[in-house]
C-alpha cells in the first residue's frame, strides 16, 4: 500500500487562531510547509514478512538494500511511543544530545520533555551541524529497556 500523508492530515489551531493543517502519527505532527523534500519514487524493494530467510540471504543481505514492512508484530511498540505515551512515561528522564557535526564533539544533558519541545522542530537548512543537536541513542539503555523490548525485530540474521 502506497503511503498518502493526507490519510493522516488534521487541523491544528495555531496560537494566532489561524487553522493550519498538518499530518500527524501518534501525536508526532508535521507541518506540510515544514517538508523540505517532498515525497518521491522509491527505487528500494518493499517486501513483508513472506520473505524467507533463504531469500532474504540471497537476493539482499549482501547486495542491496531492502525495506522490511510488517516483519514482525509491533503494534504494541507503536501504541507505546505515541508522543503522549512517551512523554508521560519518560518526560523526566534525561537523555543526552549529541551536535550533529562529523564527530559529535559537543553533548547536552537534558529532560526528554526539553527534546521533544524545543529540539524536534524542522530545521533552517543554512544551520551548522556543530549547532544541530539529536538525541543518536547515547543514553541509559536500563532507564528504557522496558520500552525497547518491546520491538520485535524482523526475523533475518547474517551467518556468523
Amino acid at each position: 500500500m502506497k503511503f498518502n500523508p493526507w490519510t493522516y492530515c488534521i487541523i491544528i489551531w495555531s496560537c494566532d487562531g489561524i487553522r493550519k493543517p498538518s499530518i500527524s502519527n501518534g501525536g508526532w505532527e508535521t507541518y506540510p510547509s515544514d517538508i523540505s523534500v517532498p515525497p518521491g519514487p522509491c527505487n528500494i524493494p518493499i517486501r513483508d514478512n513472506t520473505l524467507s530467510q533463504e531469500e532474504f540471504l540471497e537476493k539482499f543481505a549482501f547486495t542491496e538494500p531492502l525495506i522490511v514492512r510488517d516483519g514482525a508484530n509491533n503494534d504494541l511498540f507503536r501504541a507505546l511511543t505515541g508522543k503522549s505515551e512517551l512523554l508521560s512515561e519518560y518526560g523526566d528522564s534525561v537523555v543526552r544530545l549529541s551536535s550533529a557535526n562529523t564527530h559529535s564533539y559537543e553533548k547536552k544533558d537534558i529532560t526528554f520533555s526539553d527534546y521533544c519541545q524545543h529540539h524536534l522542530s524542522p530545521q533552517n537548512l543554512n544551520t551548522y551541524g556543530n549547532e544541530t543537536f539529536y538525541m543518536f541513542g547515547d543514553n541509559d539503555f536500563i532507564e528504557w529497556k522496558e520500552l525497547l523490548d518491546e520491538y520485535s525485530q524482523p526475523p533475518y540474521t547474517l551467518p556468523r
